[in-house]
């Protein structure tokens, strides 16, 4: 598909069946017609540089959002903050507000300058990187410790954070 002079490539997310699982979990329907990956410019000169990723969540919001002949969701779900940056930028200009026009459930790092600490209406699911680089560094200890050991896996509980509007 084609967007403002941008091509979409498959998003995985459509042949991933956890999320509209998880979706359908919750009575929420899944619309795989509005799923987006990623975006690169058809005629890129640097076709190996992606689009950066604030302008691409302006693009596809501003594609979903700014065609008045299109149904549109109530909430959405991006898996990148840089990518929701653009989306507000987008929604600002549509005149859209977040938490009354739509909802919003994104990805944060704690300490980022995308956390959006006071958007209502916006949910963060906020990871701790230092959570995170000591977990990267106890599987490092083990693998260096005993190559031959079966890896462990360690879950990082991220941090939910939600103002009603």
């Amino acid at each position: 598909a084609h967007y403002n002079g941008v091509t979409e490539h498959v998003s995985g997310w459509q042949h991933d069946l956890r999320f509209p699982e998880a979706l359908a979990r919750h009575q929420l329907t899944f619309r795989p017609g509005l799923v987006r990956d990623y975006l690169s410019p058809p005629l890129n000169p640097t076709p190996s540089e992606p689009l950066p990723y604030q302008e691409q969540g302006y693009l596809v919001a501003m594609n979903v959002f700014g065609d008045p002949d299109t149904s549109k969701p109530d909430g959405i779900f991006i898996a990148d903050d840089m990518m929701t940056d653009g989306a507000l930028a987008a929604f600002r200009v549509l005149g859209m507000q977040i938490g009354k026009d739509i909802k919003i459930v994104t990805h944060g790092n704690t300490g980022s300058m995308m956390s959006f600490n006071h958007i209502p209406g916006l949910t963060v699911i906020e990871y701790n990187l230092h959570e995170l680089a000591l977990a990267l560094f106890e599987l490092l200890d083990v693998a260096l410790a005993d190559p031959a050991a079966e890896q462990s896996e360690i879950r990082i509980q991220p941090r939910f954070r939600r103002l009603d509007p």
